[in-house]
This record gives C-alpha cells, structure tokens and sequence, in this order.
C-alpha cells in the first residue's frame, strides 16, 4: 500500500469506525429495547463477505433512529452491534458457520431481506497455537515499551499494561474451551506483529529515531521516514480501538454473548497500541525535518553575491531552517505533512475515548489502576533549527537573463554550478531561484538569489608559452610565431584578452602589435629579428582596471640553440679601413680547406680553429641576442663577434671593428666569416 492509498485509508478509518464510544453508566443494564422504524432499505455493509471474529459496520439510511446498541440476528444467532456514528453501528461477527445468513433486526423494518455472507474460512479446533503465538508478540510488545519508557524516562501507562496483561494470563487459565476458539478467531482477524509498531532504534541522549524502513542522511528524510510509519501505525490503532471498543461494550452489556476473556485481550491489544503510537508520535514531534526557509547560499570566501565566471564552476554551500511539525500542518496542502498532523489529531481523540472507556470498565478490570490519557504529541509552535540542507534535493529555475545558462551538478555533501553563455560577452548582473524539492514530505521552498555572470573573465597570469631562442637570420621571420598563454586566477585558460607585443631591441618588425587570447588561452605574433644589437620582443596584458598582469611583460630572444653543431669555416672576407675610410686594395679574401672544423657544443664550450686566425684552441661561448662571446680557456682572451646570418644550414659571424696599426698608420679591420653547417654529425 502506498503512503497516498494509507492517508485515504487512514481518513476512511476518521469518518467510519471512529467510536464515540456508547459506554454509560447503566450499560450493565443490557442491550436497549428495541424501537420499531418506518420501513427501510438502506443499509450499506461495510462488507458483505467477512468471516468470525472480524469488524462489520452498518451504515444506516439518515431516517433511520435506532438506541445505542442493537441486537442483530443472523439466523438465530445474535451479534451485539454499538453505535459507531449518528448512523454506523460496529459489532463482531461470531462463531458461525459460512454460508449466507438474512440480518434482521427487531427495531428495523426492511422492505426487503438484507443477506449478510460468512466467507469460508479455516475453522479452528485447536486454539492453543494462535493464542501462544499473540502471547508471544504481546508480549515482544509490552518489552519494547518498557525498553523506550527507560529510554525516555516516561512510564507511560506500563504498570497498567502490565496489570491488563496479568489478568489476560489469569483469564486463559480459566477460560473455557469455546472461549478460546471465539478469542482464536478474533486473534486471528487482527492478526499483528510487534515489529510493525515498533521504530528500530532510539537514542535516548537525542531522542533521535531510526526507523526499520529505508534509511536517510537528511533529516527530513528522518522525518519521511517517521511520519510514513507513523500514519501506518494508526491504520493499526485505529482497529485495535473499535474491536477492542465493539468487544468490551459487548461484554459489559452482554457478557453473556462476549467473554471477559475477548474482552481483556482486545483492551489489552488495544492499550499497548495507543501507548506505542504515543511514544512514536512524541518523537515525530522532536524531529525539525520540515524545511521552512533556505537562509543563505554562499560561496568558500563567504561572499553574499555570487560571482560566475564563464564556463567555470563555482562551489556553493547553504545553511536552511528545519523546524519540526506543528497542529498547524492538519491544514497543509501537503499530504505528508496533513496525514502526520490528522494521525496526530486522532490519537488524542482515542487515547481521550480510550481514558473515558477504560473508567467506565474499571469495576470489570480490578487491580489495573488509572489509565493515563496523554496529550497530543505534536507541537502548537514549531521548534525550529538551523541545518545544512542535502544538496541532492536542490535544483535552479527562474533564471532573469535568458541568454545565461546554469548546470547544476550535485550530492548530498555539495553542490557546483556553471554558468555559460553563447550571447553575454560582458559582465552580467541576473538573479535564479535555488529550490529546494523534498518529495516525501512533499515541501518546496525557494530562495532567490542575486550573481554577476563574467562573460570576460579578468585575466590573472601570462606565460611564455613557445617561440622563445629561436635560431635567426637578420631581416628573415623566424620559422614559428611567439605564444604566449593567459590563465585566470583559478588556472582556467581565458578567452578574447588583449596582449600587447613590441620590440624591445634589435630593431625588428612585429606582423601584430595587438592580438587575442583564442580558446585555448593562447595569442602569437610573427617576429621578424632586426641586423644590429640584442634581439628582443615583449609581450604585456592588462586587467580590466588597467593594471598588468601578473608575469607582464613576456620576454622573448632569439636563440643560442641553433649554433650547436659542427661546422666548416668556408670563408674569411677582411676589410681594412685607414683612417675610417674603406680602401678596397686592402681588402683580404681567404678560402679555407676542409679541415677548417669548429665544433659548439651544448655544454658552452667550443672547439676548432679560431675564426681569427685559424689556429687551434678550446674556448667557452655565450650567446646573447645577436652577440657571440668567445673566451679563450688558456689565455681568458674575448673576442666579441656578432651573429649576421644563422640558418639551419650556415652561418655569418662578423667582428665588430677592431682598431689596427701597421706602419704607423691606424686603420680598422672587419672579419665576415663563413660557415657550413657539417652533415655528418
């Protein structure tokens, strides 16, 4: 049975079977004369098909005016029926055989035969097992009263269950052999097992319960949890109740046709019922699992407005307000909430009946003492409580801007959301509500809230990314363009940023001066070196508030890495000038052979004949920009040469001036030295 088909169930037990109990004080007097009516037909059966020791309700035409009780006859054989309702009467179906029986009674005139059907049923010849079997489970009951009483430190009518139960054990002894079969079948009809009233564990510090149903993380999970069981119980107290109403008015008034025996173990029955839902019922009311508010949605930093970045996600975290259930909820649009509230209602009626009914019997049930009647257990104003609500019950909606986007991914312990948008390229301000859906307990709240959509994310660090010491010739661009990358201060690479690029030195061209960060977070230019000097490029970005970037500028050179190798000097051109002035005549052509070798290696260190004079030597170098510096390890003699020319195949080393003297004359000489690059290496 679903929760929908209990709650409607448990509402058809309200309007049906909830006795006002016809218990007066000289009910001893017997079952009331019976009074003739006009003549009737309508009269429903609460069902035609039933069989002994089960509950039947007639439901009477509203003309109809009958006493308290009434005495039916089923083919000779009378059931005490009582007064349920202003038209419902209950009573118990007796012993009979199965067939078809004509229901008459004395002071209703039926137009016509009203026919009352006993299904088959097993019948019972040995009754022992059926009672030992209700003794057992009784029995597991009143313990596990006993058991939450300690827990709780409420003695909730114990001494008087355990009383009741006393005498039932008394009355077995005694009773007869028919008595016993007639309690088999009722024990039988309403059959029950301890464990189906009973919540699995309590902590009796927090009062907390776990119940045997499907276990929850949350607390309104809890409380589902809880209040489903709860509603179940009274199905079964409600029960309980009229039989043990419909059995111990019987006896009172006609306890020849019911023994005490049926009488006592139905109150008996009954009792422990309402003392378990009771108990139940007190803890239901101390869980706050019902959501009232979403206080406040925030971020790690704790901030109030929500800052997305595009295509980022962004962790947040929330505080609610549970509060428990209050008498309020009886008229909540939630049928979870409503049923709880109902079921609450109705035990107060019964217990306040089962008070009444209980001091009307007590001449019947020496030794038990004062039944105490309890009050309801749900609370007038709601105890609230702040908590972490579970995140797996969240979900958004009602976004402002269209063009935004947001995806929820979520579990119990967190929630993370993205934002994205094809349309906002701009900073964004747009609120979304944050729900919060519990289906159980059917509660929905929602919270709105306020965010900045960044549809450019600020830029927080610019790297090298590649094209940095790249192998160069004067006035050639270089073979692959300079990258740089742009990252956010998450690390997340960010779109369509602004990167500033200028020579620094050297003298080259630049194909962009201003570029953008594409997908990836890249931008690049082409470089083309200069002739003269150093060879040097930056790069820069900016903030949105016009401050650079963290790592601005970007310093980009060319490379050391393309002279290594081995190569051979294919030509020295020197040309003097005397005092400044260029005199062809002296310039000095000379062709080497082929072993002229001179080897750079990447560890700064070159070997070979000497570009100068040819003379074998070991020398360290060092590059920078356009610059080769070589050092001479024996002497520590420099020579500084500037790098013209550097491909993949040659390479163009110039002096950068030397002052001479030869016969007294000072002139200047240059030396243009020509290499190839060898391809056996």
């Amino acid at each position: 049975m679903n929760f929908r088909s209990k709650f409607i169930y448990l509402n058809l037990f309200l309007l049906l079977f909830l006795l006002p109990v016809a218990c007066k004080k000289d009910s001893e007097k017997g079952v009331e004369p019976d009074r003739v009516t006009e003549p009737t037909n309508n009269v429903t059966i609460s069902s035609s098909d039933l069989s002994p020791g089960q509950t039947v309700v007639l439901t009477f035409d509203a003309g109809v005016t009958l006493k308290d009780s009434v005495n039916v006859n089923l083919n000779g054989t009378v059931m005490p029926m009582f007064k349920t309702n202003q038209d419902q009467y209950a009573g118990i179906i007796p012993v009979i055989p199965e067939g078809t029986y004509q229901l008459k009674i004395k002071s209703v005139n039926f137009k016509e035969p009203i026919m009352f059907k006993v299904a088959p049923y097993a019948v019972i010849t040995e009754p022992k097992v059926i009672i030992d079997n209700y003794r057992t489970e009784i029995e597991s009951l009143i313990t596990q009263l006993r058991t939450q009483a300690k827990a709780d430190g409420n003695e909730l009518n114990t001494g008087f269950i355990d009383q009741l139960n006393t005498q039932f054990e008394q009355s077995i002894t005694t009773a007869s052999a028919a008595e016993k079969i007639e309690l088999a079948y009722l024990l039988r009809a309403h059959n029950f097992k301890a464990e189906d009233l009973a919540f699995s564990a309590v902590s009796p510090a927090t009062k907390t319960v776990t119940m045997s149903v499907a276990s929850s993380n949350d607390v309104a999970g809890r409380l589902e949890n809880s209040g489903k069981k709860f509603v179940g119980n009274m199905i079964l107290v409600v029960a309980a109740f009229n039989t043990s109403s419909v059995a111990l008015n019987s006896f009172m008034i006609a306890p020849n046709v019911v023994s005490g025996l049926i009488a006592t173990a139905s109150t008996l029955t009954m009792v422990c019922f309402i003392n378990q839902a009771v108990t139940n019922a007190e803890k239901i009311g101390n869980l706050p699992g019902v959501v009232s508010e979403i206080t406040s949605i925030y971020t790690s930093a704790k901030e109030s407005t929500l800052n997305f970045k595009k295509d980022a996600d962004l962790s947040l975290f929330n505080m609610g307000e549970f509060r428990t259930l209050s008498i309020a909820d009886i008229g909540s649009s939630s049928i979870f909430l409503k049923s709880v509230a109902v079921s609450n209602q109705l035990l107060t009626d019964i217990d306040s009946k089962v008070g009444s009914l209980m001091n009307s019997a007590a001449k019947y049930f020496p030794n038990l003492g004062t039944y105490t009647v309890s009050a309801g257990k749900i609370k007038a104003v709601p105890v609230k409580n702040a908590e972490e609500i579970p995140y797996n019950k969240f979900s958004i909606g009602n976004i402002s801007d269209p063009g935004i986007k947001l995806t929820v991914v979520s579990d119990e312990l967190q929630m993370k959301v993205k934002a994205t948008s094809t349309t906002v390229a701009d900073d964004k301000s747009f609120t979304f509500d944050i729900i919060y859906t519990h289906e159980g307990t059917g509660v929905t709240v929602k919270k709105t809230i306020s965010a900045v959509y960044a549809g450019t994310v600020n830029p927080a660090k610019i790297e090298l990314s590649s094209g940095n010491n790249q192998a160069m010739e004067a006035g050639k661009k270089l073979a692959n363009p300079l990258k740089v990358k742009i990252t956010d201060a998450d690390g997340n690479v960010v779109q369509n940023v602004k990167v500033e690029w200028k020579v620094k030195s050297g003298g080259g061209t630049l194909t962009l001066a201003e570029s953008v960060t594409d997908v990836l977070g890249i931008a690049q230019t082409e470089w083309t070196p200069g002739s003269t000097g150093t060879q040097e490029v930056e790069a820069l970005a900016k903030k949105k508030d016009g401050a650079l970037v963290a790592g601005s500028p970007v310093l980009f050179a060319t490379s050391a890495a393309g002279i290594v190798g081995r190569w051979h000097l294919d030509l020295m051109v020197e040309t003097g000038y005397e005092n400044g002035v260029s005199d062809g005549s002296q310039n000095i052509d000379n062709t080497y052979g082929p072993e002229e070798i001179t080897e750079f290696r990447t560890n700064g260190t070159m070997t070979g004949n000497e570009p100068l004079n040819g003379t074998k030597r070991t020398s360290t170098y060092k590059i920078s920009g356009s610059t080769l510096t070589l050092s001479n390890t024996a002497s520590g003699a420099a020579e500084i040469w500037e790098i013209k020319k550097l491909t993949a195949q040659q390479m163009i080393l110039v002096t950068k001036g030397e002052e001479r003297i030869s016969n007294g004359v000072v002139y200047y000489e240059t030396y243009e030295t020509t290499f190839s690059r060898l391809t056996d290496q």
